[in-house]
């Protein structure tokens, strides 16, 4: 029968984790020490020219992080001497959500369904606010 609550937990926990790969692939991707300082403020974006030099789906996680993060370089983490995306905290955010999200289908806990439905309520709603 159709469930619309799994249904959507399977396609946010879809959702959450090829994001949270593509924002530690795409510095590792990139050729080495090619994106430096990113800083900016969030809510604005401030580098464009950048994220238009990358591959599409690295291009749309940079513009997006730019976008959603400060991206501030000393509150960042670098791989391959890269700039990731998005800042420490960003980045711990993302992680939390994805694992948040897939933790339920690897381990069973017994909690009445109507609570999952009000605490995913919550996080939709919280989503604007962001």
């Amino acid at each position: 029968m159709f469930n619309l609550f799994k249904i959507t937990k399977i396609i946010l926990s879809i959702i959450a984790s090829i994001f949270l790969v593509l924002l530690i692939l795409c510095p590792l991707l990139q050729p080495e020490n090619t994106i430096k300082s990113l800083t900016g403020r969030s809510g604005i974006i401030d580098n464009y020219p950048l994220s238009l030099r990358l591959p599409t789906p690295c291009q749309q996680v940079y513009f997006f992080s730019d976008i959603w993060c400060h991206q501030m370089s000393e509150r960042s983490f670098f791989i391959n001497g890269n700039q990731m995306p998005v800042c420490a905290r960003c980045l711990g955010l993302f992680i939390g959500v994805s694992f948040g999200i897939i933790l339920p289908f690897i381990t069973r806990i017994n909690v009445d369904e109507k609570i999952h439905k009000r605490i995913l309520t919550a996080l939709l709603a919280v989503i604007p606010l962001s």
